[in-house]
């Protein structure tokens, strides 16, 4: 141990200059690594090789925000009948149903419980007619509000996902404005993979639910533990808003550099072909080229590209079997799912741009005649 004003002998000052020294490159060394450093390297090391400017590109963050949940919800119809109506159901239980709904914490009701509420109140309505319980003159008005119950409750059940805060965190790009601190691409979680599959199930459950007409009794009380908790898991993360960001940034890279050598090969091919047809480069370029493509291009951008567009694809294959579920057509989630998932979407551009560059480099080895073997 040094004790204060200790003066230490030259072998022991070097000693713990080395040490010191040796955790800074340590630590150094341990940094995080952004996720597309891979890429960055890339597109400056090839930009070295056709002799053009790196450029970096921006991120679109306006294109790939989610619409708010006041322009996702879905207006719900005022039912037809009166709580004084419900009233005179007294030998009905749907009288307790509608009870507690009118009550003061019932009039603030989450759009979750909501929907089970929905298919309670058209199975003790049924339940009720079928019995002989309702009075002649409500009799067509509560069949007409199971009807009503029945045609909203996709819409219910919308408003309870898709326009809910939890998937609004799933789709959000607040936490991720700064992707150079981001150490690795976004992996799919098991928990969100499962999340979306029991809400699709559940509500695929309560709409055929609403819609057979039985006595039969149904415990909502599992299903409504489930819901309740996988719309926790949906919300625990940002994971959709990540990949869309992840997706466009590397795509809008990509057309950046891959515009950049498309235009410095026509100002000046990297290799010409001689008078007696022979392909002339210049001496150490080929091995350059070479390099970066075995080294860079193909493990790094083409590896994360692959990474990411088969998350894309795991990730739209859960959410489309939801919504499809749902049989909701909501103008502003189309336009933002067309704009971010679709085919004009950030997924689909970067699958575009793979393919473009991939291509640029299979035609730039085919005029240089240099063979895509490994060095």
């Amino acid at each position: 141990m040094i004790k204060p004003n200790q003066k230490l002998k030259p072998a022991a000052l070097a000693l713990v200059l080395c040490a010191i020294v040796a955790c800074a490159l340590l630590a150094y060394a341990l940094r995080p690594t952004p996720w597309d450093a891979g890429v960055q390297d890339y597109a400056q090391r090839v930009s070295h090789v056709f002799d053009t400017v790196h450029l970096t590109a921006d991120v679109n963050y306006a294109s790939l925000k989610y619409p708010s949940r006041r322009a996702l919800a879905v207006t719900l119809p005022v039912s037809n009948m009166s709580l004084l109506d419900f009233l005179r159901l007294s030998q009905c239980d749907l009288q307790r149903l509608v009870g507690e709904r009118n009550s003061a914490l019932g009039r603030v009701m989450p759009a979750s419980q909501l929907a089970f509420y929905s298919v309670q109140f058209i199975r003790l309505a049924q339940s009720c007619l079928t019995q002989g319980l309702v009075p002649t003159d409500l009799i067509q008005p509560l069949q007409q509000a199971i009807e009503q119950k029945q045609q909203t409750l996709p819409s219910v059940l919308w408003n309870a996902l898709i326009a809910s805060h939890e998937f609004a965190q799933l789709y959000s790009l607040s936490n991720h404005v700064n992707l150079a601190g981001q150490e690795h691409y976004p992996q799919m979680p098991s928990p969100l993979t499962q999340a979306l599959e029991q809400l699709q199930q559940i509500a695929a459950r309560l709409l055929q639910q609403a819609a057979t007409s039985t006595d039969r009794a149904i415990n909502f009380k599992q299903d409504m533990q489930t819901f309740e908790q996988a719309l926790s898991v949906v919300g625990a993360s940002s994971y959709a808003g990540r990949l869309a960001l992840y997706n466009n940034t590397l795509a809008r890279q990509l057309a950046v550099t891959h515009k950049q050598l498309s235009a410095a090969w026509q100002v000046k091919p990297l290799c010409q072909l001689g008078s007696n047809g022979q392909v002339f480069i210049k001496r150490g370029r080929s091995d350059a080229l070479l390099h970066v493509l075995h080294h860079y291009y193909v493990p790094q951008v083409q590896g994360l590209a692959v990474k990411l567009l088969k998350q894309s694809d795991t990730f739209t294959q859960k959410m489309q079997a939801l919504v499809d579920t749902l049989g909701v057509e909501q103008p502003s989630y189309d336009t933002y799912w067309q704009a971010v998932w679709g085919a004009q979407g950030a997924r689909a551009q970067l699958r575009t741009q793979i393919q473009s560059h991939t291509l640029f480099w299979q035609q730039t080895l085919k005029h240089c005649q240099l063979s895509p073997q490994r060095e």
